[in-house]
């Protein structure tokens, strides 16, 4: 007669999984979706022994789905959690906040101090990495006194330990975008108070220069029935913007004048959108049709980016930091299982 453990499901050490060549189990791990990938590393030493290998990591990125994160903003009673690695106008630090960089998946992360705790923020700060020294930094500008009317500039390098200053910030009217602005080893933000065409700017991570980038030539700001998206194709080359979607007749019967934040483009051509920090829509292109979207239930207002979620450690990328964790990672198995949306 069989053990009556044999009826259950198998132990890892039977696992047929691990009777297949090395390459080939960390191949099939990096195609599961991400809720999957964090049950598998629940289950046993051995199969987080595979998925914390630097192997198995970068093949997952190469992978890994866009995704969309959400970061919930508590009541003023409730308990705030760590949920975000971006920092961006609406969720970024106030005066005197320490800056946090994490993995959400992971439920790591280090904690930054700002350069100046009586200095007043400005509306311009950052994460980016630096290719060339393979390094990850954090922009930060501010007013060193109430007083002072020119911002100044400092960078962390992660592992430094120290921030440095670089000069002056682009403008004194900068503001950081609304999404996630980082391409092509830049973060992009725009002037608040533009002077003609110049309203686009930018920060390289690798020269730890600021910049501008072109607008299109015809580029202008419609009403509130309709907004464009517009598309660099050739990054840098003002000739190359398009104009790829126009909007029109988004806002539902009944509603006034609603902001209104691209997130995805997803396969078939629909678009999510956040809609006033209290909701997910979704916005079909050629019905002209807003829809709600049953993925998102949020009862909180919230902030929300695009996210590719990945499995590399902070101890790999932040060797000299002050490594944290949360006491528990329930909170981002139910993160990726009700927040998360395949695209």
């Amino acid at each position: 007669m069989e053990p009556s453990s044999s009826k259950h499901e198998q132990t890892p050490n039977t696992c047929r999984l691990f009777q297949l060549p090395h390459p080939i189990i960390l191949d099939v791990l990096s195609r599961l979706p991400i809720i999957d990938i964090l049950h598998c590393r629940c289950i046993s030493k051995r199969f987080l022994c595979f998925i914390s290998e630097a192997e198995f990591t970068w093949l997952h990125l190469s992978r890994s789905p866009l995704c969309i994160l959400i970061n919930t903003r508590p009541l003023q009673n409730s308990r705030k959690k760590l949920q975000v690695s971006h920092v961006d106008a609406n969720v970024g630090p106030k005066k005197g906040d320490p800056f946090y960089v994490c993995n959400p998946i992971l439920g790591e992360f280090i904690t930054i101090q700002p350069p100046y705790k009586d200095s007043q923020r400005c509306g311009v700060w950052g994460l980016g990495y630096s290719s060339v020294t393979n390094q990850y930094k954090l922009l930060q500008c501010y007013y060193p006194t109430v007083e002072s009317a020119n911002t100044k500039a400092e960078i962390y390098t992660v592992g430094s330990g120290t921030w440095r200053s670089i000069g002056s910030c682009a403008s004194n009217h900068c503001i950081a975008l609304p999404f996630d602005a980082f391409l092509n080893g830049a973060l992009h933000f725009r002037n608040h108070l533009p002077k003609g065409g110049d309203f686009i700017h930018s920060f390289d991570f690798d020269t730890e220069q600021f910049g501008t980038v072109p607008p299109p030539d015809h580029f202008h700001f419609p009403n509130f029935k309709q907004f464009d998206i517009w598309v660099m194709k050739e990054y840098g080359v003002k000739e190359s913007w398009t104009k790829q979607f126009v909007i029109q007749d988004i806002f539902p019967k009944g509603y006034g004048s609603d902001f209104y934040e691209p997130l995805v483009v997803l396969r078939n051509g629909e678009i999510f959108m956040l809609l006033n920090n209290e909701a997910i829509v979704c916005y079909n292109q050629k019905r002209k049709h807003i829809r709600g979207s049953k993925f998102f239930k949020i009862r909180s207002s919230f902030d929300t980016i695009a996210y590719t979620p990945c499995f590399v450690s902070l101890y790999n990328v932040a060797k000299g930091e002050q490594i944290s964790r949360m006491h528990s990672t329930g909170v981002y198995d139910r993160i990726c299982k009700d927040e998360f949306l395949r695209l």
